[in-house]
């Protein structure tokens, strides 16, 4: 089964110089316009010649009809709920019983105790109480250990 693979496809309508980088990743060139006169090939660093305006329509056409194809990936994509609202509704889900598996699931298991051990509403030593505390460094977590590289945990 394929991956949904996004990431891997144009946000934007392909131009001439994204045919242009498929053909020949990592290229030096310019184009002052959507067309072959303006493409300016950098030969002196490049070791590949110019491709040709044919192979360039070639690879336009291609990446066009990616782009159709993929359209309907664009339009989900922002409809769907983020990661954290899918999770939030699956643990939901899971802590209803609705979903088999609550009781032999890792994922469960290892989610639920990490609610448990942080409740929603936590925060970390260091962190305002309210607006009016103003910005503060927020210096270690709830355990008082380091928090380098430490992000927060979002509350799902």
């Amino acid at each position: 089964m394929p991956v949904l693979s996004f990431r891997n496809t144009f946000k934007r309508f392909p131009e001439y110089a994204d045919a242009i980088i498929a053909i020949r990743p990592g290229a030096s060139f310019g184009i002052a316009l959507n067309d072959y006169e303006s493409l300016q090939w950098d030969s002196d660093t490049n070791r590949a010649e110019a491709p040709t305006e044919a192979e360039i329509l070639a690879k336009l056409r291609e990446l066009h009809t990616e782009w159709q194809t993929e359209q309907y990936k664009r339009l989900r994509f922002n409809q769907y709920p983020s990661i954290e609202e899918q999770l939030a509704m699956l643990w939901d889900d899971m802590d209803a019983g609705l979903v088999p598996g609550k009781e032999t699931s890792a994922w469960y298991a290892k989610i639920k105790e990490i609610k448990d051990t942080i409740p929603a509403g936590t925060q970390p030593n260091g962190a305002p109480a309210n607006v009016e505390d103003g910005p503060t460094d927020v210096v270690g977590d709830m355990e008082n250990k380091d928090p380098s590289g430490w992000s927060g945990a979002p509350t799902l």
